[in-house]
């Protein structure tokens, strides 16, 4: 009897393709990072401060599970490092308007000698203003212009600043190593003499560290893991997207504490990795955001380097590095400015390309709303711009008097 053949196995199934991996930490989406951005684009400091406390016990627990010097615990850092700075930005913008109701109500009992004296100091004018009254108004307008330095700022201020610069700087070098191995070291190339100085000025020593987290209701500690899991090859896209955020916010932290020259190193350290993003290619729209972005870190540079003032002697970093050699600080500031005017034009120039695009059915996923903010973004660079090309020619011509003068002696 013929046996029949056996029924055939059926096929075996593929294995499925193993998932790509997240190209970001998942603590970037995390729904206590997403809602202390909310509370703090409220923009006030009490909603401020609770998404600053959101984000402290965000980073712990981060820290605690995945290591202090994780990708994860950097970007949560840096998120509670800038939340703080604005908590900061914030308790300052409402003791000066506090000040200012204060001295709109003192101004109309002050003599005519003193509202003149105190316009004069202002760079203001008193012509046309016949009533003492109206000396009042224009000493009210023009007090903000000189507005009290350092004592606006608390001890709880100066503390939480300290702190947020020491996340910033931990995020960055997390960030650095994490880039290493495909960008060597994520220290981008410059080629300017103070590009260079803010590289060896502002390296930061990625070891091992216990990141202390506190704010300014409570505080927390976070210890770091025995043996800290080295950094993921795959957020390294994500690591080189970070590390212009981070070195911008620390050089507004530095701008915020009137440290210019500090500021105008981190400015230049971004440089590099705005310009290397604006060659990607990418979305119309996405590209107009980077242009944007390299064309305003050019600009803050620029204007960080004029504020420093050390027109004659070296512009030094607080460590003694030399940022700036002796007599170049114009040459650097007109560098910069002129490089931040032809990326405000190239970024007016793809503006205008999209926009026409999209106006013909060309170009779809674009929003009016998306446009408009990419043009009043652009436009206020350009009027940044604008003003610091005043203030350059003006120092240029108090120079050349100064230098004519100390000739004719």
């Amino acid at each position: 009897m013929k046996r029949s053949a056996p029924p055939a196995s059926p096929p075996r199934p593929s294995p499925a393709a193993p998932s790509p991996p997240p190209s970001e930490p998942p603590v970037a989406s995390s729904v206590h990072l997403l809602a202390a951005r909310a509370l703090r684009a409220k923009g006030t400091a009490e909603a401020t401060e609770r998404g600053t406390e959101m984000l402290a016990r965000l980073l712990e627990s981060t820290c605690n599970s995945v290591g202090s010097q994780s990708v994860d615990a950097a970007c949560a850092g840096f998120e509670y490092a800038r939340s703080l700075f604005w908590g900061c930005e914030l308790r300052r913008r409402d003791r000066l308007a506090e000040r200012l109701d204060a001295f709109a109500k003192e101004a109309p009992g002050m003599s005519v000698r003193a509202l003149k004296a105190f316009i004069e100091e202002r760079g203001g004018t008193t012509e046309g203003a016949v009533e003492k009254s109206e000396l009042a108004e224009r000493a009210v307008e023009l007090w903000p212009a000189e507005p009290p330095g350092e004592d606006v700022l608390e001890e709880l201020d100066e503390d939480d600043l300290g702190l947020a610069e020491g996340q910033m700087e931990v995020a960055w070098g997390i960030y650095a190593t994490c880039a290493e191995p495909e960008e060597g070291g994520g220290a981008a190339a410059a080629s300017s003499t103070t590009a260079a100085a803010a590289a060896a000025a502002t390296t930061t020593t990625t070891t091992t560290t216990t990141t202390t987290t506190t704010s300014s209701s409570s505080s927390s500690s976070a210890a770091a893991a025995p043996t800290p899991p080295p950094p993921t090859p795959h957020y390294r896209a994500f690591a080189l997207s970070q590390i212009p955020r981070v070195l911008s916010s620390l050089a507004d932290l530095h701008l915020f504490r009137s440290a210019h020259a500090s500021a105008a190193a981190a400015y230049l350290q971004a440089v590099p990795y705005r310009e290397a993003a604006a060659k990607r290619l990418g979305p119309p729209l996405q590209r107009l955001e980077r242009t944007r972005l390299l064309a305003d870190t050019l600009t803050f540079a620029a204007e960080a380097l004029f504020l420093s003032g050390s027109w004659e002697g070296d512009l030094e970093l607080p460590g003694g590095e030399v940022l700036v050699p002796g007599g170049g600080l114009m040459g650097e500031v007109e560098g910069h400015y002129a490089r931040a005017e032809k990326e405000v034009q190239q970024a007016l120039f793809e503006y205008g390309g999209i926009k026409t695009k999209r106006d013909a059915g060309q170009l779809g996923g674009v929003t009016d709303e998306e446009l408009h903010r990419e043009k009043e973004n652009v436009v206020s660079i350009a009027a940044i711009l604008t003003d610091l090309r005043m203030k350059i020619e003006a120092k240029k011509k108090e120079l050349e008097a100064e230098a004519k003068a100390a000739g004719g002696k």
